[in-house]
């Protein structure tokens, strides 16, 4: 996947994350601890579910994916 180097570290990894790519993937891929990549896509989930439920009145339950 290819990612614009003038973005900063969390734009990637939720660019990548939208991609399909899984958070255990997307720290490897960045060379970034899997706790900082997950936090990133944890807060980046909950403010689309909010977004989303805001938008269409409806509460969500998402999901992260983790790879093992």
């Amino acid at each position: 996947m290819v990612t614009n180097e003038k973005l900063n570290k969390s734009e990637r990894i939720r660019r990548l994350f939208d991609g399909g790519m899984t958070v255990t993937e997307i720290a490897q891929f960045m060379g970034v601890r899997y706790q900082f990549a997950y936090n990133v896509v944890s807060y980046h989930v909950k403010q689309k579910e909010a977004q989303h439920a805001s938008n269409n009145g409806l509460v969500s339950a998402g999901g992260i994916r983790v790879g093992v």
